[in-house]
């Protein structure tokens, strides 16, 4: 099962889609506008969730484009985990999330 959270007020970074399968996150943001990066800030495992906070930047250059991000049980210290839930912090100037995380994306086998 994959989830997307849309209605996050004042979030304005790339839509993100979660999908797991045996213990392997994926993540795929959706760039809509140009120059967008997802880079992962840190990873923990709670309660049967991986839990994945990323950060959003764009520079304002480039196309729209998709980006795929597939985290291994590896990187959450060989946890189990059967959901994963993304926050993201958007750092582009002028957004309203550019110092918090915000629930961006969840996804569960």
């Amino acid at each position: 099962m994959t989830a997307c959270v849309s209605s996050v007020p004042g979030y304005e970074g790339p839509r993100i889609q979660v999908i797991v399968d045996n213990n392997t996150a994926t993540i795929i943001a959706n760039h809509r506008s140009s120059g967008w990066t997802l880079n992962v800030d840190r990873t923990q495992v709670e309660n049967n969730t991986a839990k994945v906070w990323v950060t959003a930047s764009s520079s304002g250059k480039g196309t729209s484009s998709t980006q795929e991000i597939v985290l291994d049980q590896d990187r959450f210290d060989n946890k189990n985990f059967a959901c994963c839930q993304v926050f993201a912090k958007v750092t582009r100037s002028g957004t309203a999330h550019q110092d918090d995380y915000v629930p961006a994306g969840l996804g569960c086998n």
